[in-house]
């Protein structure tokens, strides 16, 4: 079984505005996430904090949170859907192509 973590993502741009998100991964997710961050593979949010705000970046791990590990309050979430509010960075950066 896959373990699952309930994670939040939060980069605050100063007056420009807040970039948040939490959201449930498994471990291969969870993988990724680290991996992306190693890597330093940009994101791109396009537009989310008004015209001409243009996100785009790095993820830093001290920008990521795990909020709890409880697997059985994690199953039950799962039904709201993985991505619970927000933004998360794994749904803003292209993978490569094998």
């Amino acid at each position: 079984m896959l373990r699952l973590r309930l994670v939040k993502w939060e980069v605050d741009f100063n007056r420009g505005g807040r970039v948040d998100g939490l959201f449930i991964l498994n471990d291969g997710e969870w993988g990724q996430l680290q991996d992306m961050i190693m890597q330093k593979k940009e994101i791109y949010l396009g537009e989310v904090l008004g015209k001409h705000s243009e996100i785009f970046g790095t993820v830093d791990m001290n920008e990521i949170s795990v909020y709890s590990e409880d697997q059985v309050m994690l199953s039950k979430l799962i039904n709201a859907g993985r991505n619970l509010c927000g933004y998360n960075p794994l749904d803003y950066y292209e993978k490569e192509e094998v």
